[in-house]
């Protein structure tokens, strides 16, 4: 995701990992390296989608997406080979349903 993570906050910790009191659940008791590269895990998505043609200039249907609220998860590596977790977010659910109307 990036080569360089927190490149500006490298100065106020000296470069040490410091602790991040909002990842508190990183699985690296909360500790953050600067200016380190973060990685994301592979996640799978299920989207789905429908579309309906009434006639040449309307067209209605419904999208759904990450149906199984998957977790996206991202680590840090501040040595080569070595990766201590850096975060876990979930995406919404999001529904959508739509009309189009072509003029």
């Amino acid at each position: 995701m990036s080569t360089n993570v927190n490149p500006l906050s490298f100065n106020t910790s000296g470069g040490n990992a410091y602790t991040c009191t909002a990842c508190f659940n990183n699985g690296a008791n909360g500790l953050v390296w600067n200016a380190v590269p973060l990685w994301s895990d592979a996640a799978g998505y299920l989207d789905f989608s429908v579309d309906y043609k009434v006639n040449q200039q309307v067209s209605m249907g419904i999208q759904a997406n990450n149906l199984l609220n998957t977790l996206s998860k991202t680590s840090q590596e501040p040595l080569p080979g070595v990766f201590e977790r850096y975060d876990t977010y979930m995406s919404d659910r999001r529904v959508n349903a739509y009309l189009r109307m072509h003029f």
